[in-house]
């Protein structure tokens, strides 16, 4: 039968058609069969389909099934990883036969539990290729599946755009150690910003339900939720001795709370439109928002006083930060667009924060700078965006790298599949972290994914895949020991970074 569907329904413009009547066919005669475990894995082997039963920690891949021509083995996995709460991440090798186009391969997805499948599917965009010729596939399977336990199976076809399916000649199966995550849920919808606190031990969340939400990461629960009345949170961040958080809303208000009491300190009004970016000075004393007024403001926490505001953007700004040292601040934005207002340069401009006027103003990327970050000891900024585009959107996302002092860039990194949208540094400086779409959809994103790269060499590192729509935001959290994600699919995701 699969043969059949595959001879009728060859061509590019049916292929999510054939995408959806292979789902319902598989799962339609895999439930039909007996429920037991093997029947099922023997059900969707011979629909070109391989299976991972997920019982935990180590691979143990098996040949191929009998009369399968050479097609997916199964592989098993022992025992359940101890800190796997919620989700699972996977990787596997693929030896493509030929004529597969491997630039734009999907991926059907099902889960089986006790007979009952799930399912859905995830296309990998620019996969990996390893020297001899194989693939690289990595994906996950976020918490819309409670609690990733055994007896859980996972089963997968991969299928290119011209609407083939692959056999693979051999393939080995295994779990990264690094895809093991932790997943805090409460958000309902989008979360737009994620920001740890100094010491790492709580994490601060913001997205389109409107609350201000605290995670102990040490706990992994939710520590509090706060209410304010500035609509959508589009920014947040803590103060620098951690007793604050500043959350930028919808309707231009900045309010600040106690991350102690939730109680809420002082509210910034004057923006007179999103506020979408947020930052403390050092001292604490002085903070800095910007967002869709195309202003940056500077104001006094103790009193909530506008002490100034800088204008020079002519769009909307999307990044603002304030230097380690207090004396600078930095602002992002869209330098130039075409007759359809489609952004083709960005820009960053360097502020003298006592005086309010512009150091330098520089032209990068190819697109509206989305996210600015200093080091540590503020002798690196990374700034984020897009590297290439077609009209309005981004094919090929950037990160730059600057020298601040004198506003030169020194690295460029490729980075993602289209526009990054956020970029943090660890707190030791040797590594960046950058939040992006893997699979674009028309406008949309199907799965996110976060990358940490070597800052001295501009090395990608690894890449987390586990989001149902892009990485909005990254930090780094629990004195180093994870990195956070913080999705569009409402979920924030704990990656361990132990492995490292």
């Amino acid at each position: 039968m699969v043969a059949n569907l595959k001879k009728n329904l060859s061509s590019h413009a049916n292929v999510h058609c054939f995408f959806f009547i292979l789902t319902f066919w598989i799962l339609f005669s895999c439930q039909s069969e007996d429920s037991e475990t093997a029947q099922v894995e023997e059900c969707l082997a011979d629909s070109l389909t391989g299976a991972l039963a997920f019982e935990g920690g180590e691979v143990k891949a098996e040949p191929a099934p009998p009369g399968t021509e050479g097609g997916p083995g199964i592989a098993e996995l022992s025992s359940p990883p101890s800190d796997v709460v919620s989700g699972v991440g996977f990787q596997v090798w693929l030896s493509p036969m030929a004529g597969l186009d491997i630039d734009h391969l999907d991926v059907l997805i099902a889960v089986e539990h006790n007979g009952v499948l799930s399912n859905g599917h995830i296309r990998l965009t620019n996969p990996s290729v390893s020297e001899d010729g194989r693939i690289l596939a990595r994906g996950g399977i976020s918490s819309e599946f409670d609690t990733f336990i055994s007896g859980y199976t996972l089963l997968f076809a991969l299928m290119d755009q011209q609407g083939k399916v692959g056999k693979y000649a051999r393939w080995s199966i295994s779990v990264v150690p690094g895809l093991r995550r932790h997943v805090l849920s409460g958000h309902e919808g989008d979360i737009w910003s994620i920001a740890s606190s100094p010491d790492g031990s709580l994490l601060a969340s913001g997205g389109i339900d409107g609350s201000l939400r605290v995670w102990d990461i040490d706990d992994k629960t939710q520590r509090r939720q706060l209410e304010g009345d500035n609509g959508y949170i589009r920014a947040v961040t803590f103060s620098w001795d951690g007793l604050a958080i500043a959350s930028g809303g919808q309707n231009g208000s900045t309010k600040l709370w106690s991350s102690e009491e939730g109680e809420l300190l002082q509210s910034l009004e004057g923006h007179e439109y999103f506020v979408d970016a947020v930052s403390f000075c050092p001292d604490d004393r002085t903070f800095v928002s910007a967002g869709g007024d195309k202003t940056v403001r500077v104001w006094d926490v103790r009193t909530g006083e506008e002490l100034r505001m800088l204008q020079g953007h002519t769009g909307s700004v999307w990044a603002a930060r304030c230097s380690p040292d207090g004396s600078t601040i930095v602002s992002g934005s869209c330098a130039r667009m075409d007759a359809n207002e489609n952004c083709l340069a960005g820009e960053i401009i360097f502020w003298d924060i006592e005086s309010g006027e512009q150091i330098d103003k520089v032209e990068a990327h190819a697109g509206s700078v989305r996210a600015l970050a200093f080091s540590s000891d503020g002798s690196k900024l990374a700034s984020a965006s897009c590297l290439e585009s077609e009209g309005d959107t981004c094919t090929r996302g950037e990160i730059i790298l600057w020298n601040p002092a004198d506003r030169t860039q020194y690295r460029r990194i490729a980075a993602h599949p289209t526009i990054v949208d956020d970029v943090t540094f660890s707190a030791d400086d040797r590594w960046l972290a950058s939040g992006s779409c893997r699979q674009p959809d028309h406008g949309g994103c199907i799965t996110g994914e976060a990358t940490i790269w070597d800052v001295e060499s501009g090395a990608e590192i690894v890449t987390y895949i586990g989001h149902f729509g892009g990485v909005s935001s990254v930090a780094f959290a629990g004195g180093g020991n994870y990195l956070a994600t913080g999705g569009y699919d409402g979920d924030i995701l704990l990656w361990p970074l132990d492995n490292l």
